[in-house]
Order: structure tokens, then C-alpha cells, then sequence
């Protein structure tokens, strides 16, 4: 089999579209995230320093938090003049994750994928990991609590050569 034939672009890059009725919709807020997304870490236990108490906090707690504190500012940034208050009902979210492909896919090229380059980012990190760290940044700034997501659909996919990394959200404020 030729090696255009195994690596065709898995899917236009979109985010995916939430089966919503209009009736149901109040608004749609859609905005872009330049960079790689933080997944939300595993929790790691220590013993406190100066009381010797038990502690959690996550493995990569230094760029997760980052991550949160970026993709809040530009969600507040991107925010529509009708969301004047933090909404209060019923949620759906649907998330695009691309990722950067490493160096070693390609052909000394740049451009041409090597034959055993995978089509899909089907490795670490984990979408609900990825969807988790963006939905704490939003609660707060979008809505007032990420349980009030009822619908929710995402992706995981690699940006084209040259490309870079991102995370497309389209947040559906549903009618209550």
C-alpha cells in the first residue's frame, strides 16, 4: 500500500458539533486557545512541611495551574457582550484538542510523514484529563460550576506540518 493512502488526514480539523436543539439554545460562545494543552494531573501525596499533615496536590501542578490561569483570561477576553453574567443553567461543550506531531514523524523533509507515523494522537494525554483542566479554568468566568455541564463532545487531533498547537471550545448555554 502506498504511504499517501496509510496517512490521509483523519478529519477536517473542527471542533464537534453537540446534537443541540435550537429550541433548547440560549447562546453559543466559541473561541480558540493557542498552545498545548495541560491535562489535569494525577494527585500525588506529601506530608506537610511544617504541620506533618497528610496533603494532595496534582503531579504537574505548576503547569496546570498556567494552563487554567491562560485559558481563563482568554475565554474572559473572548467573552460575548450578552454573557454579562456568569451562566447559571444547563451546559454542553464540545472540545478540539490539536497537538503537535514530533519531529521524528516526519522525512528529513519536514512535510511528509514517515510510514509508521500515527494518523491520530491516540496516546497520553487523556481526553478527560484534557476536558477536566479546561472546565475548571471556565468555571468562574463562563459559568458558575463545570456540573452544570449536561452535554459534551471532543477530539483529539495533530495539527497539519508547520502547524501549532491549539484547543477550540464551543460552550452551549443551554435554556433551563
Amino acid at each position: 500500500m502506498e504511504q499517501t493512502a496509510l496517512l490521509e488526514p483523519a478529519a477536517a480539523l473542527s471542533a464537534p458539533v453537540l446534537d443541540v436543539d435550537e429550541t433548547d439554545l440560549y447562546g453559543l460562545f466559541k473561541f480558540r486557545v493557542d498552545g498545548e494543552a495541560v491535562p489535569q494531573g494525577s494527585f500525588v501525596a506529601f506530608i506537610g512541611k511544617y504541620d506533618g499533615k497528610a496533603r494532595l496536590k496534582s503531579s504537574n501542578e505548576k503547569a496546570l495551574n498556567a494552563w487554567r490561569k491562560y485559558v481563563a483570561e482568554v475565554a474572559t477576553y473572548r467573552r460575548p457582550h450578552w454573557l454579562a453574567d456568569l451562566w447559571d443553567g444547563p451546559i454542553g461543550v464540545s472540545y478540539l484538542f490539536v497537538r503537535e506531531r514530533n519531529d521524528g514523524d516526519y522525512l528529513a523533509d519536514g512535510v511528509t510523514l514517515k510510514a509508521g507515523a500515527r494518523r491520530l494522537p491516540d496516546t497520553a494525554p487523556d481526553c478527560d484529563k484534557l476536558e477536566r483542566a479546561v472546565n475548571d479554568a471556565l468555571t468562574d468566568v463562563v459559568f458558575t460550576n463545570d456540573a452544570r455541564i449536561t452535554d459534551w463532545a471532543g477530539r483529539k487531533r495533530f495539527a497539519p506540518p508547520g502547524g501549532s498547537a491549539y484547543v477550540d471550545l464551543d460552550v452551549y448555554l443551554l435554556r433551563p
